[in-house]
């Protein structure tokens, strides 16, 4: 009889523990529902890897502008277009309604899709025969680059909970770092190499220039990771708290409406610094050429090294920084750790150009570059923590358009109008980089410092299940 009295005494303490697991601890069952850490981290290391192959493909190019220039007869400005607009045009324009199918349709498909097009497009770049042929196949590049990081970033949000999701973003958007550093160091070696004699003549194809070939080069490892890409699967997407709204028919644009402040900051102040990390990519090489006399293959070796240590340096400890703020109750740590990075920024990029000597230069540039990268995986997790699930990609995709037009028509042609059309000469490219990117990096500043309270609400809202219907929300910090 005691064992009879005792059993059931056991199972309802088993049942009460249970209730207790599923309704006074529903952290820990959310954490049981999250696919295994090693998976999800598999997928961030083959995403990340398709964004380094993305960034050298778009980023090769710095190292051109010399023999580009002489060979097409083109100036500053139009190298500026090439290497910004030309790009960026159709990355933007054509993100939105990929970002559309990314939030209804299977994002792994629209990733591999992309990376097959863009692989092709750079090996395109080495068959222009003129700047209008260049200038088309970059577009094209731009296109296929365009499904990337929307369909990433809104399948990093259904991999990682949101105290983890900065850390993950960080490590895919370091990726940028790594594949500027990447490009830049083995890009250089090859330039040198390949632009030993004036034209080369290829099977098929004829005579191309010798600086074309790079092309051909970096075109190949995407077409080596499309597999890896397509086995990495689709992950089932998760239903925020906040989602309600949406799905009963309100829509983007009341999302926009209640939110609107909150998005502006987020928008502007990190395409602020977006604008100024493509400007310094895409003219630092040049800066250390005409103000120094290096080599590409030397400013590519010691810039990359540069680019590749300080900035995933910084990008992935601004990632950890932000996650443990947050973790801290700290809801506008994106926002904090930006408006003080970008301060850092503005003084930086005066002391990188206007330094008297090469190695002062340099000295700067890997403080300019941790800075510049410290909080630029925030900002992209910043997004994802204050949008709804069902319009995650599309806002992605708005956050990727407005940087990308901020940054690839503002960034680099305007330096090459201040060195043409204001200073009137190449050589004064250190004062036309230190005035873009030192205004640049201040308004950011100011932007995200602005914008801090209207985030701490908006994430309030999603946090507390009101979602986009949560419009008096002014009381909340």
């Amino acid at each position: 009889m005691r064992l009879d009295r005792s059993r059931p005494h056991h199972d309802t303490r088993n049942v009460r523990y249970g209730n207790v697991i599923e309704e006074q601890m529903p952290e820990r069952a959310a954490e049981r529902d999250w696919p295994q850490p090693a998976r999800a981290w598999y997928v961030v290391a083959v995403l990340t890897l398709a964004y380094i192959v993305a960034v050298i493909d778009r980023q090769i190019l710095s190292l051109l502008v010399e023999p580009v220039q002489r060979d097409l007869g083109i100036n500053d400005t139009a190298f500026g277009l090439l290497h910004g607009a030309a790009f960026g045009l159709f990355y933007t324009l054509v993100g939105l309604p990929i970002a559309w199918l990314a939030d209804r349709s299977s994002r792994r498909n629209l990733i591999a899709g992309g990376l097959l097009l863009w692989s092709l497009m750079t090996a395109a770049c080495g068959l222009a025969r003129s700047y209008a042929g260049l200038f088309l196949a970059r577009m094209g590049v731009g296109v296929g680059e365009a499904a990337l990081s929307p369909a990433v970033l809104s399948m990093l949000a259904d991999l990682f909970p949101r105290e983890r999701l900065s850390a993950a973003v960080s490590l895919y958007t370091s990726g940028a770092y790594w594949g500027t550093g990447i490009a830049l160091i083995a890009g250089g070696a090859v330039v040198e190499l390949v632009t030993r004699q004036p034209m080369a003549v290829l099977p098929l194809i004829g005579e191309v220039f010798s600086w074309q070939l790079t092309f051909f080069v970096v075109a190949v490892p995407g077409l080596l990771l499309l597999p890896f890409v397509w086995w990495i699967g689709e992950p089932r997407r998760r239903a925020g708290p906040a989602t309600a709204a949406i799905a009963d028919g309100t829509g983007i644009r009341e999302f926009l409406r209640v939110h609107g402040r909150t998005l502006v900051a987020l928008y502007a102040g990190f395409s602020l610094l977006v604008m100024v990390m493509v400007t310094v990519f895409a003219w630092a090489p040049a800066l250390f050429m005409r103000r120094f006399g290096w080599s590409a293959g030397e400013i590519g070796l010691a810039f990359g090294l540069v680019v590749l240590c300080a900035g995933t340096a910084g990008i992935n400890l601004g990632g950890l920084l932000t996650d443990r703020l947050v973790r801290r109750g700290i809801s506008d740590a994106p926002l904090r750790v930006g408006a003080i990075s970008a301060l850092a920024v503005s003084v930086l990029v005066v002391a990188m150009t206007q330094a008297p000597s090469a190695g002062l230069a340099l000295a700067a540039a890997v403080l300019l570059l941790f800075a510049i990268a410290f909080p630029s995986g925030a900002g992209m997790a910043a997004v994802q923590l204050v949008v709804p699930n069902q319009l995650r990609a599309r806002m992605t995709a708005l956050f990727v358009l407005v940087s990308n037009l901020t940054a690839m028509l503002l960034g680099p042609p305007l330096v090459g109008v201040c060195t043409d059309y204001v200073f009137r000469d190449p050589a004064a490219l250190d004062l036309a980089l230190a005035l873009v990117c030192g205004i640049a990096a201040a308004l950011c500043a100011a932007t995200l410092a602005w914008g801090a309270g209207h985030y701490r609400r908006s994430s309030q809202c999603l946090a507390s299940g009101l979602g986009v219907g949560a419009v008096a929300m002014e009381g909340v910090t």
